[in-house]
């Protein structure tokens, strides 16, 4: 789980993927928005304020504002 620079709370889950929660409503993230998988490890926000995922199966992905980018 992690807080974005806009306030929004992250979420990570085993079998659905990545929830997005702005303080109204969820946004879910699947294998729909370009992630390989559905099961999420960790989330991190780096010092230029950019997201990233680490899947459980070793994938790191990176958040655009829309969709994930596949890093590694």
């Amino acid at each position: 789980m992690a807080e974005d620079k806009s306030g929004n709370i992250w979420f990570g889950d085993r079998d659905a993927g990545i929830w997005k929660f702005d303080g109204e409503k969820f946004e879910n993230y699947t294998k729909e928005n370009g992630l390989e998988n559905d099961f999420v490890l960790s989330i991190y926000e780096d010092r230029n304020k950019e997201l990233w995922f680490g899947m459980a199966d070793g994938k790191i992905y990176k958040f655009n504002g829309s969709t994930f980018e596949k890093q590694f």
